[in-house]
C-alpha cells in the first residue's frame, strides 16, 4: 500500500506528485477528507503546472515580441533609408529627364540647322553649276574673241603692208588687189 500523498513532499515544481491520474484512489478506500485533499492537491498542482506553462508560453512569445520589436525597427530604419532611396532616385530621374529634354530640344534645333544648311548648300551648289555655265560660256567667247583679234591683228598687218604699197603707188594699182585678199578675211570675221 501507498503512503498518504500528505506525506509527500510533492511542492518540487517540476516533479509530479505520486499519483499520476487519479484512477488509483477508487481501488483503495480512504476517508473521504483524504480523497477530497488529493483531488484538491492534484488540481492545484495541475493549475501550477498549466500556469508555469503559460507563463513558459508567456516568456516565450515575450521573446519572440521583443525580437519582432526590433526587427520592425530594423525594418522601418530600412524602410526610411528605401524612402530615402527613392526620393534621391526620383530627384536624379527628374534632373535626366530634364537633361533628355534639353537634349530632345538641342536634337531638334540641330536638326532644324542641318536641314537649313543643306537648303543653303544646294543653293550654293545651283550658284556655283550657274557661274561654272557662265565662266564656261565667257571662255568659249573669250576664246572666240581672241581667234577675232588674231585675224584682226593679221588684217591690220597686211592692211599696214598693203597701205605702205599703196602709197607706194599711189592707190591706183593696189586697191583692187587689196580687197580680193581682205574679203576672206572679213567674211570670216562676220560669220563667227
Amino acid at each position: 500500500m501507498l503512503p498518504h500523498p500528505e506525506d509527500i513532499v510533492f511542492n518540487v515544481q517540476s516533479l509530479p506528485p505520486l499519483h499520476l491520474n487519479v484512477n488509483w484512489l477508487f481501488d483503495c478506500k480512504y476517508p473521504k477528507e483524504s480523497f477530497a485533499k488529493i483531488r484538491s492537491d492534484y488540481a492545484i498542482y495541475n493549475s501550477v503546472r498549466s500556469l508555469d506553462r503559460t507563463a513558459d508560453r508567456a516568456k516565450a512569445i515575450d521573446i519572440e515580441l521583443e525580437s519582432l520589436r526590433e526587427e520592425k525597427e530594423g525594418l522601418q530604419k530600412e524602410l526610411g533609408e528605401v524612402r530615402g532611396e527613392k526620393e534621391g532616385l526620383q530627384r536624379e530621374f527628374g534632373e535626366v529627364r530634364g537633361e533628355k529634354d534639353g537634349l530632345q530640344r538641342e536634337l531638334i534645333d540641330a536638326r532644324e540647322e542641318s536641314e537649313l544648311l543643306l537648303l543653303q548648300l544646294h543653293q550654293v551648289q545651283e550658284e556655283l553649276e550657274y557661274y561654272f555655265l557662265e565662266n564656261q560660256r565667257k571662255e568659249e567667247k573669250l576664246h572666240g574673241l581672241r581667234g577675232q583679234r588674231e585675224v584682226l591683228l593679221r588684217m591690220l598687218r597686211l592692211h599696214g603692208r598693203f597701205q605702205q604699197r599703196f602709197l607706194a603707188l599711189d592707190g591706183r594699182i593696189a586697191l583692187p588687189s587689196l580687197r580680193r585678199q581682205l574679203m576672206p578675211w572679213w567674211q570670216r570675221l562676220q560669220r563667227s
